[in-house]
C-alpha cells in the first residue's frame, strides 16, 4: 500500500517494490506515486491515457517525480507524453503497456515524449525515463522520441508493435539499455531516424505531426541488449532518413531479421561506433550500407561477429570517409559463393584483424572505388580470392593468411595488382 501526505507542497510516498524515495528527495526534485492509488486499472480494458496523463502532468508541475506502474496492461486510447522530470517505472514484464486504435487505424506513438509535436530543436521534454515495463501493442509503435532531451529508457520488453519499438528522431542524450526486443515488430525493431519527418503522435482522434526542422539526432546510445523479433522483420536497427551523428551501439546481439543493420541509401552519418556486435540468422546481410551520394564521416565498427548469413554478402558499406573496421569475424556458408566484405567508395580506411572463412568462389574482402585503404592481419579461408580491387588506388595490405577450406595455407591470391601501392607483403 501507498500512504502519501503533501509536505512543502510536494506528494510524498511510500511504495511497495519501487524505489524509497524520502522526504528530502521529493522536496528537491519532485513527489512519488503509484498509479493504482491514484485511478488507474491497469485491467487490460479500461481506457485510462487521459488518467495517466493527469498524473503524469501534475508530478511535472511538482518538479518532476516518479510515477509507479503496479502489474497490470494499460490500455492507451492516445499517445502518453512523459514530461520532463518525470520517471516512468513499472514491474518488469508484467507492467504491460497496450495502444488502441479506432478501426482502421494503425501505427502511431504508444509513449513519446512531451514536446513532440511543439517544440524544435532539442527543446521537447528532457531528464525523463522510462524503465521495467513491456510493450505489446501490434496496433501502434512502441516509443517515439523527438526533440527530446537527455532521456533514459532501460529493461523495455518489446512484445509487439506495428512498425517500430523504438523510434529515435530529432534528439539528443538519449540512452536505452538492456532492452529485449524479441517479440513481432512491423519494419525495424530499433528505428534511428535522421531527423524528425512522419514521428506522429495519436490524441484520440487524429494523428499528429512533429515539427519537421531538420533537427539532427545527436548522442544515441543503445548496449545490452537483445533485438530478435519474432517475424523476421526487414532489419534490426534501422538507420532511416538524413543526419544524425555521435551513435554508439555496443554489447548488443542481432538476430533472426532480414538485415542486420541497414542504413537507407543516400543518407549520411557521421561519428558512428558499433562495438561488441554478434549478427545472425539473417537472409540479406549482416551490415549492409546503401549506397550515398554524401559519404558518411568517421564511422567504426570493432570486435563484429557475422555467421549464418544466408544473403549475397555479410558486410557491404558504400560511402564512408574514414571508416575502421577492426576484428571482424564473418563466417557464411561457402556454397553462397558471393564477396563477403564489400567495401564501396571509401576514402581512407583501416581494416584490421578479420577472419572472413566461407566464401566460396567469392573474395574475402571486394574493394571498389576506394582510396588510401589499409588492410592487415587478415586470415582468409576457403575463398576464391584474399582481395579483389576495382577502380582502386593506394591500397596496401599486410599480414594476409590464404587458406583452403581445410585449414592449409596457400598462395595469396589478389585481383587488381595494380590498385596496390609500392609496399605490400603477406604470411
Amino acid at each position: 500500500m501507498m500512504r502519501g501526505v503533501v509536505m512543502g507542497g510536494a506528494l510524498t510516498a511510500g511504495v511497495a517494490g519501487a524505489p524509497a524515495v524520502s522526504a528530502a528527495s521529493n522536496e528537491a526534485n519532485g513527489a512519488a506515486l503509484n498509479v493504482k492509488e491514484h485511478g488507474a486499472r491497469g485491467d487490460g480494458e479500461t481506457h485510462e491515457a487521459d488518467r495517466l496523463q493527469e498524473l503524469l502532468n501534475g508530478l511535472a508541475e511538482q518538479g518532476g517525480g516518479i510515477a509507479v506502474f503496479p502489474p497490470g496492461r494499460y490500455i492507451l486510447e492516445k499517445t502518453l507524453l512523459i514530461p520532463s522530470g518525470v520517471h516512468v517505472i513499472g514491474h518488469g514484464i508484467s507492467t504491460v503497456f497496450e495502444g488502441y486504435r479506432p478501426d482502421g487505424v494503425d501505427g502511431y506513438a504508444l509513449i513519446a515524449n512531451d514536446g513532440i509535436v511543439t517544440a524544435e530543436g532539442y527543446d521537447g521534454a528532457s531528464d525523463f525515463s522510462l524503465r521495467d515495463v513491456a510493450l505489446d501493442s501490434p496496433r501502434t509503435n512502441g516509443i517515439v522520441l523527438v526533440h527530446a532531451r537527455n532521456g533514459y529508457f532501460a529493461n523495455i520488453h518489446g512484445l509487439d508493435a506495428y512498425h517500430h519499438h523504438f523510434d529515435i528522431a530529432g534528439s539528443k542524450n538519449i540512452v536505452v539499455e538492456n532492452v529485449f526486443l524479441t517479440g513481432r515488430s512491423g519494419t525495424a525493431p530499433f528505428q534511428i531516424d535522421g531527423s524528425p519527418f512522419y514521428n506522429n503522435t495519436w490524441d484520440g482522434e487524429t494523428n499528429v505531426q512533429p515539427i519537421q526542422d531538420g533537427t539532427p539526432n545527436d548522442g544515441i546510445f543503445l548496449s545490452n541488449s537483445v533485438i530478435h523479433p519474432a517475424n523476421r522483420p526487414n532489419h534490426g536497427i534501422h538507420f532511416h532518413r538524413d543526419h544524425g551523428q555521435h551513435i554508439f551501439i555496443d554489447n548488443v546481439l542481432i538476430e533472426h531479421l532480414e538485415n542486420g543493420i541497414f542504413r537507407d541509401g543516400n543518407t549520411h552519418r557521421k561519428d558512428v561506433f558499433i562495438n561488441n556486435v554478434v549478427i545472425k540468422d539473417v537472409t540479406n546481410r549482416g551490415v549492409n550500407f546503401r549506397p550515398t551520394d554524401t559519404p558518411d564521416e568517421r564511422v567504426s565498427m570493432t570486435n563484429i561477429i557475422l555467421e549464418d548469413v544466408s544473403g549475397p554478402g555479410l558486410m557491404e558499406y558504400h560511402g564512408c570517409r574514414d571508416l575502421t573496421l577492426r576484428n571482424i569475424k564473418a563466417q557464411a556458408d561457402p556454397e553462397a559463393g558471393s564477396e563477403r566484405i564489400v567495401l564501396e567508395d571509401v576514402a581512407l580506411a583501416a581494416v584490421d584483424g578479420a577472419h572472413v572463412n566461407g566464401a566460396g568462389a567469392g573474395s574475402a574482402i571486394w574493394l571498389q572505388n576506394c582510396r588510401n585503404v589499409a588492410i592487415s592481419t587478415l586470415t582468409a579461408q576457403h575463398v576464391s580470392r584474399s582481395l579483389r580491387l576495382e577502380d582502386c588506388a593506394n591500397i596496401r595490405y599486410s599480414g594476409i593468411a590464404e587458406l583452403d577450406e581445410d585449414g592449409e595455407p596457400h598462395e595469396v591470391t589478389i585481383e587488381g595488382e595494380e590498385c596496390l601501392a609500392p609496399w605490400n607483403h603477406s604470411g
